[in-house]
This record gives structure tokens, sequence and C-alpha cells, in this order.
């Protein structure tokens, strides 16, 4: 029921329905009632400042696309708010630090170290004085370590197709459509692994801001 002659909806947090903003003409309002505020543009508005909504998977075949957090963007069409708060901020942990568990100096010398030494001698016995096999073994043990913590690259491609299909193609933070190739798998806390809980795709702007924050870039 419009107020006023604007067409207007209610929805538990910002959403964009197709069947009352498509019939409107390009300079034509519309609102949308959440709990935190009325949100208020045209269709013309829409259209030029959330266009990654249009195109996404989501508002074409079903008519309806909510976003999880309300973007920055959306806060100038906000013409009133309210105490309810929206959905809470991810916790800093998986922001602005990492978390992972580091060794001790003690466990670096009486249990890194160790191992190291063990794994290296054996490396030698089994190669003898073949220093292509030598390499081979190394470079084998190497790949074999890095799936136990990130998964097959198999793996990893099959859970980015999984999240590009959740995401509706667009990015977990901005939203902008995500680029094929070029998105990327972002743990949000690596000690966790690659898993459909503890991972979601980013465009690759969001992805450097991510990194740069953790200090990994």
């Amino acid at each position: 029921m419009g107020v006023k002659g604007v067409p207007s909806y209610n929805a538990s947090r910002l959403a964009f329905r197709g069947d009352i903003i498509e019939p409107l003409a390009a300079g034509d309002r519309f609102r949308v009632v959440t709990p935190a505020g009325t949100y208020e543009m045209t269709k013309g508005d829409f259209y030029r400042d959330f266009g990654s909504v249009t195109k996404s998977t989501s508002y074409r075949d079903r008519g309806l696309y909510h976003y999880a957090r309300t973007p920055v963007k959306a806060l100038p069409y906000l013409t009133d708010s309210r105490p309810t708060p929206q959905a809470p901020d991810p916790p800093a942990s998986k922001e602005t630090r990492t978390g992972n568990r580091q060794l001790s100096a003690e466990e670096r010398s009486t249990l890194f170290a160790p191992l190291v030494d063990q794994v290296r001698l054996r490396l030698r016995e089994l190669s003898g004085a073949d220093d292509a096999l030598l390499w081979a073994l190394r470079r084998k043990l190497a790949k074999e370590l890095s799936y136990d913590e990130r998964g097959t690259p198999t793996h990893r491609v099959m859970l980015k197709r999984q999240k590009r299909l959740e995401q509706d193609n667009l990015c977990a933070l901005c939203p902008a459509v995500l680029p094929d190739p070029g998105a990327v798998l972002d743990r949000l806390e690596a000690m966790k692994g690659y898993t459909k809980q503890n991972t979601r795709l980013l465009c690759p702007s969001c992805d450097t801001s991510v990194q740069q924050r953790r200090r990994y870039a």
C-alpha cells in the first residue's frame, strides 16, 4: 500500500521487490519500510546506485533481493531512522586480526626444529644420491601438507562455485558483480580451513582491503 501516492512495502531489512519497482517510471519514487528506518528513492536512483542488484540471479529470477547488511550507499536514502539495530558487524577477529596459533620460541626450538631435521634426514635417506628424486619428494611433501591446510584445488573450485550461487554472483562485502575469473575465496578464520561455513567470495578490490586490514598485504 502506498503512502501519499508513493508505493511502499515492509521488509525485515533493506530489500528490493521487482513487482513494486519494475512497473514504475524512472522518476517515480518508492519506499522500503524496515525496522531500522524507511528508505525512499526513485526507480532511476535504484538502477544507478544499485545496478548490481538488478543483475543478480535473485532479483532477475525471483524478483526479490535483500541485503544481509545495509550498504553505505543506501544511507543517503534513509528518510528516518529507528533505534532497532541492524545485523551486527562481524567480530573484529575476522577482519582486523588473524587469531592464528603461533609457535612459541620454546616450541620452535623443542618441537619444530627437531621435526624438520628428522624430515630432511628421512628425505635424504629415501632419495639416496639422486638429487632429482630428492627435489620431487620434497616438492610432493610440501604440496600434500598445503592440501592439509587449504584443501585440494578441486575442493576449492567446487566451493567457489557454491559460494557464487549462494551470493547471487555478488561480492560478499560491496556487493559488486564477481569477476570470472578473479573472484577470491576468503577464509574468515584461517585455522578453520576452506569450509562452506568459514568462507565467502570477494571481488579483488575487497579482498585487497581485507588482507591489508589483516596485515597480509
